[in-house]
């Protein structure tokens, strides 16, 4: 079993509190560094995020704040759920981003007792749907715009219960999912109430589901764990059912994350063992089978939790990793042909998680965790946010020299000129000699004539105020 499946179920199936989540995290940090001593169609490559940076988030007192996920309707738009200890309690704690500032929303509690949040969906900036768990019952919330409040939610009964997803596709159509003492808990939102839907289990005990994304109220995907290992079910409008999905060979993997941009292109993610060490483990739906699809391990243990898919090419998965000292940051992105790692900051040395992400573009992402820092004595979880956007576009400050004859090497001096992909002399095309961020070397072409002279590169393309003379 992968640390990651016993952070979201404890081994009866019983569904852990919260604070025993983050103590088993805290404990999997301590264990890790004593051993260290989409359907993925091929097709043209999207941009992703290129460069990731902390976005300050607020925490609540000197305990405990984590944030657990987010969703975005805009770049300028975003809401993230959580929780924060109080000194007696776990609290729920939610925040919510203007394309500026992060800043704390005032959130109920159904009790004096445990409360947090673990998933989120927004279909507009007035309309949020948040699940957890509150003392082994479901905790459900809305947000209408103005103001956060409990919805009523069942619970099975004599059972403890939690909800760590959910999906929704219109106000009125939602989809949760968790885990109780016996199975899988599926609850679903029609607009007035929120009622369980019977799921399926494989074997008798230790099923849970993690994330779940609907693309219409006849078509969702839930994904989790089981004794056998990855759990994948599907709704069809009437029932769900149990999919076939692979697990590495010897190997049993759990799912944590899953994001469908259409009933034919889903991907899921979560981690599998090898060994003594975890490795990141990605799954793809193409409308048949599912499929394990090659993804990198940078170290010795990592785990992929969250994922947000904007189309069949463009995907950005996220966890943590360990680099042999501490607990890292981890981004992947797939590109339509392969998934890469992608660079992203850990502000603390102790530990740092990313837990869930929510892209609005292409381009632009938000990711939420924590990272553990030192407050008042003692080491502690403290919210952790990220932005992802583009490359800023290329810019050309002179070139030189400023004229000369076919075949002669040109130097063009800038910003972000890396990865420069076509230089052209008034519309002609250019050899590139090579490239850095601040210089692209290039020739004069045949057939070029004096004019300006531009650079395009994945961000955009720039062209100089002034001609190049051909002599």
């Amino acid at each position: 079993m992968s640390p990651f499946r016993r952070w979201w179920s404890a081994p009866s199936g019983r569904p852990l509190r919260t604070q025993q989540r983050f103590s088993i995290l805290l404990s999997l940090v301590s264990v890790v560094a004593l051993i260290g001593g989409v359907g993925l169609q091929s097709g043209e490559a999207e941009a992703s995020p290129s460069v990731w940076s902390v976005s300050p988030s607020p925490d609540i007192g000197s305990g405990t704040n984590i944030l657990s996920d987010v969703s975005c309707t805009s770049s300028i738009s975003c809401m993230a759920v959580g929780w924060e200890y109080d000194g007696s309690a776990d609290q729920t704690l939610v925040e919510s981003w203007d394309g500026t500032a992060w800043s704390v929303i005032s959130s109920p509690n159904a009790d004096s007792g445990t409360n947090v949040l673990e998933g989120i969906d927004c279909t507009s900036a007035n309309d949020c749907m948040a699940v957890g768990g509150h003392d082994g019952l479901t905790l459900i919330e809305s947000w209408d715009g103005t103001a956060w409040s409990v919805m009523p939610s069942p619970n099975p009964v004599g059972n403890v219960s939690t909800l760590g997803s959910v999906s929704c596709t219109t106000s009125t159509n939602c989809v949760a999912v968790g885990s109780y003492y016996y199975g899988t808990l599926i609850e679903s939102w029609d607009g007035t109430a929120w009622s369980i839907t019977p799921s399926p289990n494989n074997g008798d005990y230790d099923n849970s589901l993690s994330g779940v994304s609907c693309t219409s109220p006849a078509n969702c995907v839930a994904v989790g764990a089981s004794p056998g290992g990855t759990l994948i079910e599907s709704w069809n409008g009437t029932t769900w059912s149990i999919m076939p999905s692979p697990d590495p060979v010897t190997n049993e993997g759990s799912l944590t994350g899953v994001s469908c941009t259409s009933p034919t292109d889903c991907v899921a993610v979560g981690s599998y063992d090898i060994g003594s060490n975890s490795q990141t483990l990605v799954e793809s739906w193409e409308g048949s089978v599912w499929t394990i699809v090659t993804s990198p391990d940078p170290d010795l243990n990592q785990f992929l939790i969250g994922l947000s898919c904007t189309s069949s090419t463009s995907c950005v998965a996220v966890g943590w990793q360990y680099n042999g000292k501490d607990s890292q940051t981890l981004v992947e992105s797939w590109d339509g042909g392969a998934w890469s790692v992608t660079s992203s900051p850990s502000p603390s040395r102790h530990g740092n998680l990313l837990s869930r992400v929510s892209c609005s573009s292409t381009t632009t992402c938000v990711v939420v965790g924590f990272s553990l820092k030192h407050v008042t004595k003692a080491t502690v979880g403290q919210t952790l946010a990220e932005i992802g956007s583009p490359l800023p576009g290329p810019t050309i400050t002179r070139f030189s020299p400023l004229s000369g004859k076919v075949g002669r090497t040109v130097t063009i001096t800038g910003t972000n000129l890396a990865d420069a992909n076509e230089v052209e002399f008034a519309g002609t095309e250019a050899t590139i000699i090579s490239e850095t961020a601040t210089k692209v070397k290039v020739t004069v072409p045949a057939g070029a004539t004096s004019g300006p002279v531009t650079v395009t590169t994945p961000e955009g393309t720039a062209t100089t105020s002034n001609s190049f003379i051909v002599k």
